[in-house]
């Protein structure tokens, strides 16, 4: 399933009911289904996002600081990938 987007959500429109007035129940409900799962997904890919942030800018003050540059590489994880510090350097 696609993710929404803002426009999709702007511009969905619901069959009217008939014999009532108002929108079919089982359609609005799986629409929202969607916005949730839409919602989860951004959500956890924003939280993901902070978390890489807040270690680059960790490094970025560590190397500020004139702390040695040790190697990175990059890992998959359940998420994508991640940059992580590689073993040290043997003296």
């Amino acid at each position: 399933m696609a993710l929404l987007t803002a426009d999709d959500v702007l511009n969905k429109k619901f069959q009217a009911t008939k014999f009532r007035e108002g929108y079919d129940q089982d359609e609005v409900d799986d629409f929202l289904d969607e916005v949730v799962n839409t919602l989860r997904v951004m959500t956890a890919e924003n939280e993901d996002l902070k978390s890489k942030l807040a270690a680059a800018e960790r490094r970025i003050a560590e190397l500020s600081r004139g702390e040695p540059a040790w190697p990175l590489s990059l890992k998959a994880n359940a998420s994508g990938w991640a940059v992580v510090p590689s073993a040290r350097p043997k003296p």
